[in-house]
């Protein structure tokens, strides 16, 4: 007698979509470092105002 064990679709998607973002996050997300956030936080850059406007390609070229 052998046992097979089956997942449910939700829990396949969900293990397909965390594996998509980890893969994603490895491909485009660097490593910061200390210095480089202290700068970064130095700045005094609010980063959840999203109140700019967005530009062309062609504007910022």
């Amino acid at each position: 007698m052998s046992i097979v064990m089956v997942k449910k679709k939700e829990e396949y998607y969900e293990e397909e979509d965390s594996l998509m973002l980890a893969e994603f996050l490895e491909r485009n997300v660097a490593v910061v470092s200390v210095a480089e956030q202290e700068e970064i936080d130095a700045l005094g850059i609010d980063f959840s105002d999203l109140t700019g406007e967005e530009i062309r390609l062609e504007e910022l070229l």
